[in-house]
């Protein structure tokens, strides 16, 4: 079964894509899905991550995005 694992990416002296990039769109939320949110929670916590993880029956990492066009969910 595939986990949710954070990552982190340096851009280093490259400006970060957002400066760059098509402005319009907003990130609403950022959640997880899990068949075991416990195990995932406890490995984020460790990390210091703050993260919604909810039971689902596969893993998911989602993004609920509103823009010009209305609101769309990524996942």
């Amino acid at each position: 079964m595939p986990d949710l694992v954070p990552f982190l990416i340096d851009w280093g002296d490259t400006p970060h894509p957002s400066v760059t990039s098509s402005q319009g769109a907003s990130l609403l939320k950022v959640w997880a899905e899990s068949p075991q949110p416990e195990s995932v929670e406890a490995k984020l916590r460790a990390l210091g991550v703050a993260l919604d993880v909810r039971p689902g029956e596969r893993t998911l990492l989602i993004a609920r995005l509103a823009g010009p066009g209305g609101e769309l969910t990524l996942s």
